[in-house]
Formats: structure tokens, sequence, C-alpha cells
């Protein structure tokens, strides 16, 4: 039973009036360096958990959207959050990615993995943009 790893989240020291990383946390090397987070961010290439592109195309296939634009509401999803909205007449569309990566850089940032399912410009008239922003 000493052996065993224990389950129990380890807590917290208190010393000093400080919290402190408990002395379970052998693997902590402190703070990433401003230096560590940009290469992490830019270059972080581990796609090992994404299925292969037939298991994909089986279970998320990329389809071309149909805009529904009679009825008073309608919805289509468009990917991650990514959502066109009709609404009486109203077109807005929800955190809008159709470039190859989330971000303001084409050479850095999360690269999608799926293609987009249409062009931006294949878009209805869009009145509205609600985004947000992921830091």
């Amino acid at each position: 039973m000493e052996n065993e790893e224990s389950t129990e989240f380890a807590k917290p020291d208190f010393i000093n009036g400080r919290f402190g990383n408990p002395k379970s946390f052998t693997n902590w090397k402190g703070l990433p360096s401003p230096k560590d987070i940009f290469l992490w961010k830019a270059w972080e290439n581990n796609y090992s958990k994404i299925p292969k592109e037939e298991i994909l195309e089986k279970t998320l296939p990329v389809t071309t959207p149909e805009f529904d634009l009679k009825s008073d509401l309608s919805a289509t999803w468009l990917g991650h959050a990514t959502v066109f909205v009709h609404l009486e007449g109203i077109n807005l569309i929800t955190d809008p990615v159709f470039a190859e990566r989330a971000s303001p850089s084409s050479y850095f940032g999360p690269r999608r993995y799926r293609k987009p399912p249409c062009k931006f410009d294949d878009l209805p008239k869009v009145c509205n943009f609600m985004n947000h922003s992921i830091s």
C-alpha cells in the first residue's frame, strides 16, 4: 500500500502567509518564460490525438452548407464555434474562422485540421459579426 500512488489531490503548502506548491510536485519547473509561451503557441505540432482522415470523413464529414433564408429563424453550423444565423431577415455569424490558422498570422497559431465547409464569399450577405477572443 505504501508504493501505491495516492488519488487524493495534493493541497498547496501555506508558509509565511503565502501559498506554494506541495513537495509532491517534483516536475514543476516554475512559470514558463515569455519565450517558452511563444514557442509553445507558435510551433506546437502535436496532432497525434486527431483521428485519421478516413475516420473524420465518416464521423465528421465536411459538407457544403445549405442556408435557410426563408424561415424566420435558422442556424447553420459551419464548424467549431462558427454558426451562421438568419433571424427575421438579419444574417449574422458567430466566431468566423475561414483561414488555415486561427491567428492573425498565417505562419503560426493553431492550425485547422478540417477545411471550412464554404468560402467566406459563399455566405449570404452578413449584417453582423459576433466574435470572442481566446487568450
